[in-house]
């Protein structure tokens, strides 16, 4: 399983849940910034930030739209 967090660095909301993925202890997160990587974003429909997706190799299993709590994550995991 693969987890990509799109946010950017003028967005409040993504700063915060910076912290809270920091919370996943042992789980990697890759880190996307929607102005350096437009096409990936668009790839997976990304619209909204921050936004969290958990993969399946490149299938999307599982979408977060806005501010998640780290505890909501891993009750999905």
């Amino acid at each position: 399983m693969k987890i990509i967090k799109f946010g950017a660095p003028w967005c409040p909301s993504c700063k915060t849940q910076d912290r809270e993925l920091d919370k996943l202890e042992g789980i990697e997160v890759q880190k996307v910034n929607v102005d350096e990587d437009t096409s990936l974003a668009e790839k997976y429909g990304v619209r909204n930030l921050p936004t969290i997706l958990l993969l399946d190799s490149e299938e999307v299993i599982k979408k977060f739209t806005g501010y998640t709590k780290a505890e909501t994550i891993k009750e999905f995991l």
